[in-house]
């Protein structure tokens, strides 16, 4: 089984918020539903997460109330990458689905467990 990581800049405009790399996930697409093998695919943010993240501070780990409000926006444009993506796995013929991280995580003092 291949583990392949597609880094955030290789999908989107890192100077531009929420912009995908249509032209470039589309031809990353093409290549990846030629291989045949089992593979588990993870994706940067890119414009989608580190801006936002900058921005609020968080990847410094959550510190005040007024950062959930900007992680809820950077899970929903994280979502939007990943859909784009995904999507585009889809239309060039590979059976591709989400498997979201945060759905295997388990918090203790919040902190990933």
């Amino acid at each position: 089984m291949l583990i392949l990581k597609l880094g955030g800049a290789a999908l989107t405009d890192k100077s531009k918020p929420n912009t995908a790399r249509i032209d470039q996930i589309e031809q990353i697409a093409k290549l990846l539903a030629a291989y045949r093998q089992p593979l588990v695919l993870v994706h940067g943010a890119g414009s989608f997460g580190h801006i936002i993240a900058r921005e609020h501070h968080l990847h410094e780990g959550f510190k005040h109330e007024e950062q959930q409000a900007a992680l809820v926006q950077l899970q929903l444009q994280l979502h939007e990458l990943n859909t784009i993506l995904v999507s585009a796995l889809v239309n060039a013929g590979m059976p591709a689905m989400t498997v979201h991280p945060a759905s295997m995580c388990v918090t203790k003092g919040r902190r990933i467990h």
